[in-house]
């Protein structure tokens, strides 16, 4: 009786514990949404507290929080055996066993790496969250310790968030990893940095950002999917939808890095206005204030100033942006987001039309409030006193020779 009392609580506890292993690898795309998610404001710093913990943390270290989930069950059922079962009954010669057979199959899941995949997968979600939540310098400073990690499958989670960083310090980061021992992690470390390089040279154009509105309200349906009471199969299968929306909103902000790191020195070379910065969560973008898109977004615009009289439409030098708001050919203004406006002379065009057309579509935009533009005479063009007078109603301060 005792014997068989014995082997039963042996397998029984090597069935339980396996089916808890198991069932940890199939939730684990769950349990890393759930661990790492962000509560409350941005000093949560229990969160900050994990992710830098994953960040220099052996990956089969991450696998601790499910055996301490599971020590209090087994705690309980080593006090029920002490204090409440008879002892040498074959109930107690069944919950030694179940005891020793559980904790030994623990154990050599633990030294065998077979929840390894379980922590790797925890340590890449929570580098790309340490490159999307936390300031650019201290990210890099946290996948740092990654990058050196003696898994080559850490390294490569480094090298995907240092990406999604793009600073000069991740660059110089990615540089050293090209050179890395794993095949895997050199090809995935140079295949960044040339597109961190493409991107900041103004080659990749950025992904449209119409898009992200709905990956927004996806994500959010998704969270509150994954949160609640539901199947087994349904949670993976919405943490799995989940990773595809958020690889999308990463590639979309990601394709906005030159800009991103401009603002708010950017402007519309369509709309000649400058961007909004719109945020979800951890995730911001730039979209045109006017035509709500991204594709013509220019980096580098510090100062605008429209020209009437203006040799070329667009000028860029040195941060300084000059846009011609008069096409004598269509006699069409167009309204520009800018500084100040120049009037140049030298050039064959009708100034006086040119200038009361640019000045009656300020005054229109700004039906609500007065127009206040500083104006400045470049080359002495040869103007009406009407259209000086006119000049006035947008700069007080506006002089003009006698």
């Amino acid at each position: 009786m005792a014997d068989a009392g014995l082997t039963l609580g042996l397998v029984s506890g090597a069935v339980w514990m396996y089916a808890r292993i198991r069932h940890r690898l199939k939730m684990g795309p769950v349990w890393k949404f759930r661990w790492f998610r962000q509560r409350g404001t941005d000093g949560d710093t229990r969160t900050i507290r994990r992710l830098r913990q994953a960040m220099s943390a052996s990956p089969k270290l991450l696998t601790l929080p499910f055996f301490f989930s599971i020590l209090p069950f087994l705690g309980f059922w080593a006090f029920a055996m002490a204090f409440f079962v008879e002892p040498g009954s074959a109930f107690e010669i069944f919950g030694i066993g179940f005891l020793v057979s559980s904790s030994t199959l623990g154990v050599l899941a633990f030294a065998s790496d077979k929840l390894v995949r379980y922590g790797l997968e925890a340590q890449r979600y929570a580098a790309l969250e340490v490159a999307r939540r936390l300031h650019p310098d201290v990210a890099v400073k946290f996948l740092a310790q990654l990058a050196n990690g003696s898994w080559w499958e850490s390294r490569l989670a480094a090298v995907k968030a240092l990406r999604a960083v793009g600073t000069p310090s991740a660059v110089q980061m990615l540089h050293y990893l090209v050179q890395d021992q794993s095949p895997e992690v050199a090809d995935a470390a140079g295949l960044a940095r040339n597109e961190l390089l493409a991107l900041t040279d103004g080659k990749t154009k950025p992904i449209p950002v119409a898009s992200m509105p709905a990956l927004a309200i996806a994500h959010r349906q998704l969270i509150a999917q994954i949160y609640r009471r539901k199947s087994k199969r349904d949670r993976i299968q919405h943490a799995q939808e989940l990773d595809l929306v958020m690889q999308q909103m990463d590639d979309l902000v990601f394709s906005q890095l030159a800009v991103r790191r401009s603002f708010p020195d950017v402007y519309c070379k369509t709309c000649y206005a400058r961007p909004e910065l719109l945020a979800y969560e951890s995730w911001d973008w730039l979209r045109c204030k006017q035509c709500h898109q991204a594709d013509d977004l220019v980096p580098g615009v510090h100062e605008v100033i429209g020209q009437i009289g203006a040799a070329e439409d667009w000028v860029l030098h040195e941060g300084t942006l000059r846009v011609n708001l008069w096409n004598e050919a269509t006699r069409i203004a167009r309204l520009g987001e800018i500084s100040r406006l120049e009037i140049a002379a030298g050039q064959a065009i009708t100034y006086d039309w040119a200038v009361s057309a640019v000045v009656e579509l300020f005054h229109k935009h700004n039906a609500q409030d007065r127009a206040e533009i500083p104006v400045q005479l470049v080359g002495d063009p040869v103007l009406e006193p009407n259209t000086l007078r006119l000049l006035k109603t947008i700069d007080q301060d506006f002089r003009w020779p006698n």
